[in-house]
């Protein structure tokens, strides 16, 4: 019987349900409940997880880590005096979770596995989770990830009723984290929620709190004459003491739930002859947690202001810890709007990431590390409505305007994280989602063009009409990625047929290049555009292909043929762009598919989908914190048709296109009018049918980006790689 399986790995604590015909119910993780501590401890026998780990830290100190979770993304660690990965910790909680839940399924493997993480995670760490996933013996292809309020959002949704546009934020106060995020009702949309915006702090949490209420036990058995007693506790030096702060620290924690229904509460205090009762009225453990609730308080107070629009209509508290009364309090006066709770709020991730499954569209690329199967957008990219402007510059003085408030709470704006040195970063500006001292997410849901019939929009007026551009060069991309190892590397060919170029970062809209006659086209086949005729050559050695393309160029009625240089295969076993190899005498697999495009450019930290664009296979791609910033990569079914595209849409001939010191092809850009208005470019390939469009929408502000706040997140393939992937899957 299939069933499905989602796993919440927090901070603190780990828990997990399951779906089986409709029916979502969670795991017991350990003997004393349905959660476990996401504890690990390493042993001289190996791994132990959970209750099994909070037993054995006494023993192995060592080798204990109470939060994995929190070491994902910054490197190896020491354990028992081994080097260990934050990917092996992963695995071994996530080992412990399947062997429950296969247990309880009699074996089966579950069809579908949803890992949540939280928003503003980076894709190398939701990256991690999958890796981790798959060590611990999910199938690959069954593994999805989806941010921790989408899928609380999707809990919330479960029972209530809510109309596209409807808005509900999410106030996940968990063991060791505090997450708030703002989330939009998008039914078209893959897991049908979009993040409006998102903040919190990565160390406030029900831990912070406990930590409050042991300090204030010390201090009182000290007050009380237990001086002796207290300093044992805080220092152990035994075994014995060792226990007995573990002891009291399980007390503690009770004692602090026990105030979430109770006007007071009760810790016992025990270590051989010496013990001790103190009690703490909730008055009193509030005015000790009352610093930590004045930053939550100013952590959710920042997400809503980051917000324009209406505000949500309910706030669904979820986490562990979110049952003190003192956040249902606070969050009231703050925000005057509904709270919703659940009867187990540890349970709303782990449940609501199965609820966001039954909603999503199946089938298409299960394996990747983003949320559920995307579904096609409805509106192709919005070409401009005008003539180009300067490179990089605002298509107007309203297009300046950028808020003036921060984009988050306070931290650096570019930190050095997980991410690498491509981490995207830089000013914000955008009326998005964002996060606290800049972060930015890999991985998730974003924001998709408006639904709407695809329709190409009207051409872009020409004449006075038109903006001119002033000279100086074309935007230019990041650095090339390497060429596959024992490629040769062609020199660039100016000699191929470009179309309007008016010499190296020159505008294509000039008076002379308006007035330009368009030059003659000729069909080429996919064969044609990668350049190969088939002329085996017999070398010592081994055989090499060689390949010669001949493309049309000139203009008016004449037409030449010029000879692009050779692109030289071995016939023997080679590496394919996809990491496979191909055998002697095989091609590598086809440059056409949604890993092909993402092979072509690749594009860090987003949320990307499939989808077509008049007649164009494409990827979609946009990021959490810039949600009104698209990018697509795109397959025509030939170079012309690509060419065609961009001197529609834009009117004019295009410029060249450069990256580093190789022309790589053709590039337009403009600002457009229709709604919501805004900026493009759009770039394409010589003698390829591969382009990119980058579509920057106005905000509620009236801005939008620019191309240099968001170049660093993708990287194109240089024009001899793409050349060269080609021929390979073509030597046979």
């Amino acid at each position: 019987m299939a069933w499905r399986l989602a796993i919440d790995f927090g901070t603190s604590n780990t828990a997990a349900a399951i779906e089986v015909q409709g029916v979502v119910r969670p795991i017991a993780l350990s003997d004393g409940g349905i959660t476990m501590p996401s504890a690990v401890v390493l042993t001289p026998t190996g791994f132990r997880v959970g209750e099994e780990a909070i037993n054995a830290q006494l023993r192995h100190p060592d080798g204990f880590e109470r939060t994995p979770k929190a070491l994902i993304g910054r490197g190896e660690v020491v354990l028992a005096g081994q080097i260990v990965s934050p990917e092996s910790l992963i695995t071994e909680v996530y080992s412990y979770v399947r062997e429950a839940a296969l247990r309880r399924q009699n074996g089966e493997q579950p069809s579908e596995v949803w890992l949540t993480h939280p928003v503003a995670w980076a894709p190398s760490q939701v990256e991690a989770l999958r890796t981790g996933a798959i060590k611990a013996g999910f199938v690959p292809e069954t593994i999805r990830t989806v941010p921790e309020p989408i899928a609380a959002a999707a809990h919330y949704a479960r029972n209530h009723s809510a109309a596209p546009g409807s808005r509900v934020a999410v106030f996940d106060f968990g063991g060791g984290t505090l997450d708030i995020a703002v989330l939009e009702r998008a039914p078209q949309l893959p897991v049908g929620y979009k993040v409006l915006a998102y903040g919190g702090d990565p160390v406030l949490g029900g831990r912070t709190f406990d930590a409050r209420l042991l300090d204030w036990t010390l201090e009182t058995l000290a007050r009380r004459g237990h001086e002796e007693l207290a300093e044992r506790l805080h220092r152990p030096k035994t075994m014995a003491e060792l226990r007995a702060q573990t002891s009291l620290s399980r007390a503690v924690t009770a004692a602090k739930t026990e105030l979430s229904t109770r006007p007071d509460a009760d810790v016992s205090v025990s270590l051989g002859d010496d013990d001790a009762v103190v009690t703490i009225t909730r008055a009193e453990y509030e005015k000790l947690i009352a610093d930590d609730m004045a930053r939550a308080a100013k952590l959710l107070t920042d997400v809503f202001e980051r917000v324009s629009g209406p505000a949500p209509e309910v706030l669904y508290l979820t986490g562990g810890s979110s049952r003190t009364p003192a956040i249902s309090q606070m969050i009231k006066e703050r925000t005057q709007i509904t709270i919703a709770t659940l009867d187990d709020p540890k349970l709303v991730v782990p449940e609501g990431a199965l609820f966001v499954g039954n909603t999503s569209a199946r089938g298409a690329n299960p394996g990747r590390a983003t949320g559920s199967t995307p579904a096609r957008p409805a509106q192709p990219p919005v070409r401009p409505a005008g003539g180009p402007a300067a490179p990089g510059a605002p298509s107007g003085a309203a297009n300046q305007q950028r808020p003036a408030s921060p984009v988050g709470p306070a931290g650096p704006a570019s930190p050095v994280g997980p991410a690498g040195p491509n981490r995207p970063g830089g000013p914000s500006g955008t009326n998005g989602p964002t996060g606290p001292g800049g972060n930015w997410n890999n991985t998730g849901v974003v924001p998709r063009p408006t639904t709407g019939a695809p329709a190409r929009p009207a051409p872009a007026p020409t004449g006075a009409n038109r903006t001119q551009f002033p000279s100086g060069p074309a935007p230019s991309f990041p650095g090339n990625a390497a060429r596959p190892a024992g490629a040769p590397q062609p020199t660039p060919s100016n000699s191929q047929r470009p179309f309007g170029i008016a010499g190296p970062g020159a505008p294509a809209n000039s008076a002379a290049m308006a007035n330009r006659e368009r030059p003659k086209k000729k069909k080429l086949g996919t064969g044609a555009l990668i350049g190969i005729i088939v002329a085996a050559l017999v070398v010592v050695g081994g055989g090499i292909w060689g390949a010669t393309a001949l493309l049309g160029g000139g203009g008016g009625n004449t037409e030449e043929t010029t000879a692009v240089e050779t692109i030289d295969v071995p016939t023997g076993n080679i590496d394919c762009w996809d990491g496979s190899t191909a055998a002697s005498g095989a091609n590598c697999p086809a440059l056409d598919s949604e890993a092909a495009l993402n092979w072509v450019v690749k594009v860090d930290g987003a949320f990307c989908t499939p989808t077509e664009i008049e007649g164009a296979t494409a990827n979609e791609c946009t990021w959490y914190d810039r949600p009104n910033t698209h990018l697509f990569i795109m397959k025509f079914d030939s170079h012309e048709s690509a060419v065609s595209y961009g001197e529609t849409a834009y009117g004019s001939n295009g410029s060249d296109w450069n990256l580093g010191e190789e022309r790589t092809g053709l590039t337009w850009e403009g600002p457009f009018d229709q709604s919501p208005g805004g900026y493009s470019h759009y770039y394409v390939y010589d003698g390829q049918p591969y382009a990119i469009f980058a579509r920057m929408d106005n905000g509620a502000s009236g801005g939008h980006d620019t191309l240099s706040q968001f170049s660093n997140r993708f990287k194109p393939k240089s024009l001899a790689d793409l050349r060269y992937a080609l021929a390979t899957t073509e030597r046979v």
